[in-house]
């Protein structure tokens, strides 16, 4: 699963600018890399809680946690 989400992530930071901004807050830190990794972890996690809640994604939840 992990190619999959690092695609996500990818196609995620494309659209979205909080996430831009998200993958350089860590990046200063672990490098861009290892930054990408942890929003794809973090997107992982988040499509689990949606298909077991069997809810919506709300990108001001997701950045909030």
């Amino acid at each position: 699963m992990r190619p999959y989400f690092s695609e996500a992530t990818a196609l995620f930071m494309r659209e979205s600018e909080r996430a831009k901004h998200y993958v350089a807050k860590m990046a200063r830190k672990h490098g861009k890399g290892k930054a990408m990794s942890i929003l794809g972890h973090k997107l992982g996690r988040a499509v689990y809680a949606i298909l077991r809640k069997q809810d919506s994604f709300d990108e001001n939840y997701f950045f909030s946690h």
